[in-house]
């Protein structure tokens, strides 16, 4: 059951119908939430077909990347953000940009419990929908040619660049295209 607490800190999304695979919670981040927002509403939509509450907290802060860009430490919100997802009893904590991606599988703290457990379940939208694809959902074909922008964080850093590609060979008759 969940906790008034929880849920005056933050927004749940269920799916509307189907079977409920879980809890999994949304870092936005702050570029995220200003710039990136139907990247967001459609992560969470597609959370939700797969079987997967969605949290999105309200006090999570920006992953601390532009701080530490700028050579600020950005420890108290790395700390603050270990600790929100950490209370929300959820099986994942699933980013959208790999900017902010790149920072989070950074993340140290002064509790390695806790912060262990973040890194241990934190996953790349992409990824998770791929080792969570329902096997009856087979998206109808399209015609269209599909251009990936391959950010540098994400081929670099995460080295996740594939997974992208992967997932879009899901959809029948989609020709994908690298930039």
């Amino acid at each position: 059951a969940q906790t008034p607490a929880l849920n005056e800190l933050a927004q749940y999304y269920s799916p509307k119908s189907g079977k409920r695979r879980g809890r999994v919670a949304l870092f936005t981040g702050c570029l995220g939430e200003a710039f990136d927002r139907a990247t967001l509403n459609a992560s969470i939509q597609l959370l939700n077909r797969f079987g997967f509450e969605v949290v999105v907290p309200s006090q999570q802060v920006c992953c601390g990347a532009l701080h530490q860009h700028h050579g600020r430490s950005p420890q108290t919100l790395i700390e603050r953000n270990i600790h929100t997802f950490y209370a929300l009893e959820v099986s994942a904590v699933i980013y959208c940009a790999s900017g902010c991606g790149a920072m989070l599988t950074s993340y140290r703290s002064e509790d390695n419990e806790v912060a262990g457990w973040f890194r241990s379940h934190l996953y790349d939208i992409s990824e998770f929908l791929l080792a969570h694809w329902p096997r009856d959902l087979q998206p109808a074909t399209s015609r269209l040619r599909v251009v990936v922008h391959e950010p540098c964080s994400q081929r670099n850093l995460l080295n996740n660049a594939d997974a992208v590609y992967r997932l879009l060979e899901r959809i029948p008759g989609v020709e994908v295209v690298a930039s």
